[in-house]
């Protein structure tokens, strides 16, 4: 792995991960990382995808990785925007630097959110449609929690509130994350690591719900998304994503625009992270034969 950082449209440093391929690329893959964990912890995956000729650029979203100056807090403003605009500086520093390659954007959970503000090549990890009424309310509480403390404050009670169910469709469990995964190692490597399992502040939250309503209401109407964009939507018994129903009706909302290359691939028994999970392997088997159709059809 190799590290350097680019500068966001703000000044602020985008720290950045790079999997170069040994000898020629077929495409370039970025990943969008989820919710309190950061863009190395997809090391064993991103070698993955390079062994299999897909360099692959990650970077840590505001308020995760080491870096942040407060962690699990995007800004004091338009966190969102601002968010999703460092997608756009990492998306056009790769173009730049691989004009002629196909580039596909990686999203699991949070990130896959950030990844639908764009459609130019998405594989979709424990996401969902339709979360907007739910995001409305929580926006709401997320803004008064964040008054009556501060808003760049760790909010607890909304973490509880929104992930303390998560674990009740994988009883008896052994953590708090056995949502997570299957695999046991996976689950302690998460809660050994300091740079994962943080609570995000409520200013997170409502900059977060606020992106998703937007998000919803740019899909309900198709308003510049690109047609002929390839969709992969991978999911499991996943609590963000309603198990695969949340996956279905996305790409129902994808259809009904007029987007037609539209995949959703369910793993029985996976949990959150399918990357991370027990049947890995054959997720990976899935990923690299719908990005290789990807970057067959982009290069002829």
């Amino acid at each position: 792995m190799e590290t350097s950082t680019l500068s966001a449209r703000d000044g602020r440093n985008i720290p950045l991960c790079h999997w170069p391929v040994i000898g020629s690329a077929r495409g370039i893959v970025l990943i969008a990382h989820g919710l309190s964990e950061y863009a190395a912890r997809y090391e064993r995956f991103a070698l993955q995808l390079a062994a299999a000729e897909f360099g692959v650029v990650a970077h840590d979203h505001r308020g995760h990785g080491e870096s942040a100056a407060l962690r699990g807090y995007f800004a004091e403003r338009d966190g969102w925007q601002k968010v999703v605009g460092d997608v756009d500086t990492v998306v056009d520093h790769v173009r730049n630097a691989h004009p002629r390659l196909p580039v596909v954007l990686y999203g699991h959970s949070m990130g896959s959110f950030i990844a639908r503000a764009y459609l130019f090549g998405l594989a979709l990890s424990a996401t969902g449609y339709h979360q907007k009424f739910r995001a409305y309310a929580l926006r709401t509480l997320s803004r008064w929690l964040g008054r009556r403390t501060r808003p760049q404050a760790p909010s607890r009670a909304l973490a509880a509130l929104i992930f303390g169910s998560f674990n009740l469709g994988f009883l008896p469990t052994r953590t708090p994350v056995d949502w997570f995964s299957r695999d046991p190692a996976e689950v302690n490597r998460y809660l050994a690591d300091s740079l994962c399992g943080f609570a995000p502040s409520a200013g997170l939250w409502q900059d977060l719900f606020g992106g998703i309503i937007a998000i919803e209401n740019g899909e309900k109407t198709g308003q510049g998304l690109s047609k002929n964009c390839p969709v992969l939507l991978a999911g499991s018994r996943d609590p963000v994503s309603l198990g695969s129903f949340g996956l279905g009706q996305l790409a129902r909302r994808y259809r009904a625009v007029g987007l037609t290359e539209i995949e959703v691939k369910v793993y029985a028994g996976g949990r959150h992270e399918m990357h991370h999970e027990t049947n890995r392997e054959e997720f990976m088997t899935d990923l690299l034969q719908w990005l290789n159709r990807v970057a067959t059809r982009t290069l002829q």
